[in-house]
């Protein structure tokens, strides 16, 4: 895809940077050279190949990334001038919950200091990324989402309407398993603790004591979320991405996950969606989203039941890990970042018909097809996974043909490594 005039002149006007280097890390990258051929600063904690390799960013390993002070001044000290200099407009752009909320928290400094920041005020980032008061939202609007017991595990923690501090008859008498995940995903990524994972799922009363003691151990200070247990197959789960001008919905696309990760830290990360209409979920996003006023990206995370019911889990106030299956589904994932936080455009006016549609069938794809054919096993998204791989809209982000051969062979090389984790 080759950017039109129009769109290289506004890539002459800012300059990504790009937190984080994973698959959306990469995806920016690549996104943002094909839409406006524009390259990106990347600031990393490790050197991740298949992003550092690209032929399209200036990779540096900053270190103290992650820690917001460090952060803050590396930005501040020696982005900003560099951008200064070159007379473009640095627009950051995160690809972990951590940066984000670094950036939504000192959103006002940082704009002060010439920066765009696509996220949300932390007024509101704040509250809706907890997940209890998220859950507590959707039970005031009607939207569905799993039976839930709170931990606190700080002090002064404010309660939650319409959710229960966890009693010892639900410890005792609950079924197993049952779930146990953080409220707060970005203060969880700080916290050190043996066996720690994304998401943990326990099977016992012991079992949960345990690591509600093991957590209280640690830095992390906010809720811990038990939840009933609603499925164990990885097709249960569903994406919904939007963009929002003032709560509105400008752009709404929903994928359903057929294969999720293995590995510990990244259990339940989507690696293989297929797109669906499913209108009810994008009604649920909406309304939520006109609720609250929410401005810009957020990804929701969906999980059927064992009644086939869908729950809403959580929203990442910033684009998924994924989000590049809005490029498969119509629209250049960054093209509503720019337009409305660089050229200060409306969306529903900027974008096209078609880009607001996203209408594309698609199938976002990171694993080799052979473990993609051997995972799924229902027959009606085994057909859409064999009509996608033959139409030709099963696509990675990690593999393209116009980078440099070192990334293409480090991508090459994560792709194969899947085989290890099936």
């Amino acid at each position: 895809m080759q950017p039109t005039s129009q769109d290289l002149q506004i890539g002459k006007t800012f300059r990504p940077i790009v937190l984080g280097a994973d698959v959306l890390g990469y995806s920016y990258t690549r996104q943002f050279h094909e839409t406006y051929g524009v390259d990106s600063i990347v600031l990393a904690k490790y050197d991740i190949k298949f992003t550092s390799r690209s032929k399209w960013n200036d990779y540096r390993c900053v270190d103290g990334v992650e820690r917001e002070e460090e952060l803050l001044a590396y930005l501040k000290e020696t982005i900003a001038p560099e951008c200064r200099a070159e007379g473009r407009k640095p627009l950051l752009v995160a690809s972990g919950d951590w940066y984000a909320e670094i950036l939504s928290k000192n959103k006002s400094e940082l704009t002060a200091a010439g920066f765009a920041v696509p996220y949300n005020d932390y007024s509101l980032f704040s509250v809706i990324t907890m997940k209890e008061k998220f859950y507590g939202l959707c039970s005031e609007l009607g939207i569905p989402y799993p039976k839930t017991w709170l931990v606190a595990c700080g002090e002064g923690l404010d309660p939650i309407p319409g959710i229960d501090v966890i009693s010892d008859e639900v410890i005792n008498g609950h079924e197993y398993p049952m779930i146990v995940k953080p409220a707060n995903s970005a203060e969880w990524h700080y916290a050190e603790f043996e066996g720690k994972r994304k998401i943990h799922t326990v099977n016992s009363p012991a079992e949960l004591r345990k690591l509600i003691s093991d957590v209280k151990g640690t830095s992390y200070s906010k809720y811990l979320l038990v939840q009933e247990c609603l499925a164990v197959r990885d097709d249960s789960l569903h994406s919904v991405t939007v963009f929002c001008e003032h709560g509105e919905m400008t752009l709404g696309r929903v994928g359903h996950v057929l294969v999720q990760d293995r590995s510990a830290k990244g259990i339940g990360n989507p690696l293989v969606i297929l797109g669906e209409d499913r209108l009810d979920l994008l009604d649920c996003a909406a309304r939520f989203c006109k609720k609250v006023g929410y401005e810009g990206y957020g990804n929701f995370d969906v999980m059927d039941g064992a009644d086939g019911k869908p729950r809403f889990l959580e929203i990442n106030a910033r684009p998924g890990r994924n989000t590049y299956y809005m490029t498969l589904a119509g629209v250049p994932f960054v093209k509503p970042i720019v337009e409305k936080f660089v050229c200060g455009n409306d969306t529903r006016q900027s974008l096209t018909s078609a880009e607001r549609a996203c209408d594309r069938p698609f199938l976002f794809c990171v694993p080799p097809y052979d473990i993609v054919r051997k995972e799924v096993t229902d027959p009606v998204l085994k057909q859409g996974v064999e009509e996608s791989i033959k139409a030709g809209v099963a696509k990675s982000p990690l593999l393209n043909s116009e980078d440099s051969l070192a990334q293409r062979l480090y991508a090459r090389l994560n792709r194969v490594n899947f085989h290890s984790k099936f």
